[in-house]
């Protein structure tokens, strides 16, 4: 059996490409129907704006978690690039708390004979939860 932790956030790049469209459509509306806006700068502004976001929801570290019986997968989504740590060499897992200005975070920090591995998480639930069951399948 596989546990897969998945992000759910791939449409936040999809809905920052259409929150400038939508901007402008809203202006030009407005336009028509009498009131005169110059949107110019505010039009930029937004789209600078959501591009560095997307930019930067791009170049982070977007992964997805998966295990079996036998590995621990780690699969960054953007390079698509895959790290493959066998759970008998797991030496020790720790559940980190991350307190920022935006919210509560936990991250799993996996401890392996190769190294050390953090894997990021958004969602505090299922990332508790797939660290309790990480944890039992590297016990056994």
């Amino acid at each position: 059996m596989t546990t897969t932790l998945k992000p759910r956030a791939y449409w936040i790049p999809a809905v920052l490409v259409f929150i400038p469209i939508l901007f402008w459509m809203m202006v030009e509306n407005a336009n028509s129907s009498g009131v005169q806006v110059n949107y110019t700068f505010y039009f930029l502004l937004i789209s600078a704006l959501c591009i560095g976001i997307v930019v930067y929801t791009l170049f982070s570290d977007y992964q997805e978690y998966s295990f079996d019986n036998q590995n621990l997968t780690i699969k960054n989504l953007i390079t698509k690039k895959l790290t493959t740590i066998p759970l008998k060499s797991i030496k020790n897992l720790k559940l980190h708390e991350k307190s920022m200005r935006n919210g509560h975070y936990h991250n799993i920090i996996v401890e392996a004979q190769n190294g050390e591995y953090t894997l990021k998480g958004v969602y505090i639930n299922e990332m508790i939860q797939f660290f309790y069951e990480l944890e039992k399948t590297v016990k056994q």
